[in-house]
């Protein structure tokens, strides 16, 4: 388990990530990132890359499945979560988010 801490000046973007890829054959997996609230992040969906490419098939799987969750606590801290069993081989999943604008950031000192 991860958290990982806002920055203070955040680059224009659409959005952010971080990606696994299951390299050797596995029962379950389990890839997850905690964002505490100042980070002021949008999570995006899961994202599953096969030979480079998007694999459709999977990533639609992952959303209609409970393997998949995104969830904000009371005080306002993301969790993404992904546990899946018997995940593909050579697959890359992508945990996604969308940084703050600059809006937000506003009143941010630096």
């Amino acid at each position: 388990m991860r958290l990982l801490e806002a920055s203070k000046i955040t680059e224009a973007c659409d959005y952010l990530l971080r990606s696994a890829e299951i390299s050797y054959p596995v029962d379950k997996f389990v890839f997850e990132h905690i964002f505490e609230y100042s980070c002021k992040i949008k999570p995006l969906p899961f994202e599953v890359e096969l030979n480079r490419e998007i694999n459709d098939t999977e990533t639609k799987a992952l959303a209609k499945s409970k393997a998949c969750k995104i969830t904000k606590d009371a005080h306002g801290n993301w969790t993404i979560r992904l546990e899946r069993k018997n995940p593909i081989m050579n697959a890359k999943y992508k945990v996604r988010w969308m940084p703050p604008q600059k809006k937000e950031l506003e009143g941010v000192k630096q």
